[in-house]
Parts: structure tokens; sequence; C-alpha cells
């Protein structure tokens, strides 16, 4: 699945934990994810973690260059980030 995928179905805005998404399927439900916001774009993705908790890759809607961020100690607590591939 495309990080960059939107999933709609259902449920109430902020009636779920910071980070985790409870309006997807069940597999995605418990995965914690990042917003991003490309300027380069003015676009928004949301972007999940990936399977192996190592990190999450957001790509560009326009490009499709891809953004990676690490997960590790040292790491930010920040979940929404500004970025532009241009």
């Amino acid at each position: 699945m495309p990080s960059e995928s939107y999933h709609t179905r259902g449920g109430a805005p902020g009636s779920s934990p910071a980070g985790l998404d409870t309006t997807v399927g069940d597999h995605d439900a418990l995965r914690p994810y990042l917003g991003v916001y490309f300027r380069c774009a003015n676009r928004y993705v949301k972007t999940f973690r990936s399977v192996d908790g190592s990190g999450y890759v957001a790509r560009c809607p326009v490009c499709a260059k891809p953004v990676r961020f690490r997960v590790g100690p040292g790491g930010t607590a920040q979940r929404f980030f500004e970025v532009s591939c241009r």
C-alpha cells in the first residue's frame, strides 16, 4: 500500500489517541503516522510507520520524490512536518 494513500472509513474526528488513526482498516488502526505538508505541492500527506518500525516514507504527490523519517533514540516527538522537494 502506498504511504500517501488516504483511508476514509468513518470515525469521529479527534476520537483516537494522538498519533493513532482508528478510522482505517484493522491492519493500520494501531500503526502510528506522521503528517507531512509538501510546500512545493501545497498538499498534505499522511504516512504510516513501516511494518518493521524503523521509520516513515512520505512521497511528494506531484513528483513522487521520497522523504524519509527515521525512528530512533534522540529523535523528536513531533508528529507533523513541513518539507519541500524542490
